[in-house]
């Protein structure tokens, strides 16, 4: 009998998360080790995804971004994001999320 419905859920599905926008993408090109994105999303650490049904990837993190103070650690991880300023980043989250910035980053290891 099945006990916990979440532990099943680690084991049969694999998730796919899409990515379009251009700087990501060419920063995905570049072969990282990690990638670090915004979220609404439910992932949870150590969920196996794929990114555009292409790279597989693991969840390392999930980061809960609970008021304006929290969006200083976004200096720390800009660099995996594809993009060169935390501004563009934000610019980018804004118009994608129509105004909301998600409360989860989610810091991605690539398994090439």
């Amino acid at each position: 009998m099945i006990k916990n419905i979440k532990t099943v859920h680690k084991f049969l599905f694999v998730v796919n998360m899409y990515v379009r926008e251009q700087e990501q993408m060419s920063y995905l090109s570049t072969i990282p080790r990690y990638y670090v994105r915004f979220t609404t999303y439910g992932y949870y650490k150590g969920q196996i995804i794929t990114i555009n049904d292409k790279i597989k990837a693991k969840i390392v993190k999930v980061i809960n971004i609970n008021n304006g103070d929290d969006l200083k650690l976004l200096d720390k991880y800009v660099r995996y994001s594809g993009y060169n300023k935390v501004s563009e980043w934000l610019r980018y989250v804004n118009k994608k999320y129509h105004g909301r910035i998600p409360r989860k980053l989610v810091f991605v290891e690539l398994l090439w």
